[in-house]
């Protein structure tokens, strides 16, 4: 526990607030970074907090097009071409988070230059106090983790919460889902939750497994039946929860999620204990679980069938805040002898326009891109 005292003390200082007062108060130089878009309304978040005492030094775009585009109040703007010859760079290069934003800070590391999220400070401060609050469970989950880079994956997710510097997310070296031994196997009977187009049950299927995947978006579970059928596996277009029910969704891609706000779309849910019953499926070995925050309760409605079976799991952590301590703890509850691991992905370029893929390469940044996002809980 010695290191998660020592990351308390270090959060503290490392609150969002404290870093933004700091910044005021010491007049330390910054920079702002526009992005891949240039647009003004950023620009002008930054020319207000100048306003305010900010010692903002320079705007930062990618190329000249970009500068042309923008106002800057007299504030120099220079391109990331001319950033790298600055003499004297700032000591901090702020941004408003988007896609392009966050994923470039990698950019300014290597002239060792911080890089901040600008956020709403009293959005930051509540959540802050809201980790805070659940100290308690956040160190319980901590210690169910034995191997050291679990632990430090932890704590760097902690790190960057409350602080909104990227800089601190450690990413895990093997593809998402295959940290072994919490893989899927030979012979497993395989649950994909969240199959979206079917490729991870692809993947699954080649190791040997047995797999029923379900997606609650219909469009993505047209285009999962369709591998289904080609490679013979079981698709589902249904929803995991804890109990059968029918409910709206926002249909986005990867990233449909369930809504009690209502929608234009509606999908049928299911729990895996029913699922299980009502299909003769003999045993689960292996659960893996993507379904944008809905993860605590498809686990509750797979309780029989965890207690029964002790499936080995990844399910990702990452959609709602409290996930870093509820998943792991719900778990535990019903095993006690599960053990644990965690680790965080960073994604690849695919999922970006071609400008951003050739800003990169032209960059010499690394083909694999820092997000918030693919934090998996490992269970054996």
């Amino acid at each position: 526990m010695k290191e998660f005292i020592k990351t308390l003390s270090e959060m503290n200082n490392l609150r969002y607030s404290k870093t933004m007062q700091e910044l005021f108060m010491k007049k330390i130089p910054c920079g702002f970074f526009v992005g891949l878009d240039s647009e003004q309304f950023k620009v002008n978040n930054a020319l207000v907090l100048k306003q305010n005492g900010l010692n903002l030094q320079h705007v930062i775009v990618l190329d000249d097009p970009n500068r042309a585009a923008i106002k800057c109040d007299g504030v120099p703007v220079i391109t990331l071409k001319e950033f790298e010859s600055l003499p004297e760079k700032p000591q901090w290069v702020l941004y408003i988070n988007t896609n392009s934003e966050a994923t470039l800070c990698e950019f300014f590391y290597r002239f060792n230059v911080k890089a901040l999220q600008l956020g709403d400070s009293l959005g930051m401060e509540r959540y802050c106090d809201f980790i805070y609050q659940h100290l308690g469970e956040i160190a319980e989950v901590y210690q169910l983790f034995k191997d050291e880079e679990s632990r430090l994956t932890y704590l760097g997710m902690l790190k960057r919460r409350v602080s909104n510097q990227i800089c601190y997310y450690r990413f895990a070296v093997e593809p998402q889902y295959w940290l072994a031994p919490f893989t899927v196997a030979e012979g497993d009977i395989a649950i994909d939750g969240g199959a979206y187009d079917g490729n991870t049950a692809i993947d699954f299927l080649k190791q040997g497994a047995t797999v029923y995947s379900f997606e609650m978006d219909h469009k993505n579970y047209q285009k999962c039946l369709q591998l289904a059928e080609k490679y013979h596996f079981t698709a589902e277009n249904l929803g995991l929860s804890s109990r059968e029910s029918t409910a709206s969704y926002v249909s986005q891609g990867s990233g449909s999620y369930m809504t009690s706000m209502g929608g234009g779309e509606v999908a049928k849910f299911i729990d895996l204990d029913t699922y299980v019953s009502r299909h003769d499926v003999p045993r689960i070995d292996y659960i893996k679980l993507d379904i944008e925050g809905a993860e605590l309760d498809c686990l509750k409605g797979a309780a029989k069938s965890i207690i029964r079976w002790k499936p080995k799991m990844a399910v990702c952590a990452y959609h709602k805040p409290e996930d870093i301590w509820t998943l792991a703890r719900y778990i535990k509850s019903l095993r006690s002898d599960y053990e644990f691991a965690f680790r965080h992905y960073s994604i690849g370029c695919g999922l970006f326009s071609e400008t951003f893929i050739n800003l990169r390469n032209r960059f010499n940044m690394n083909p694999r891109v820092p997000s918030d996002w693919e934090m998996v809980l490992y269970c054996k």
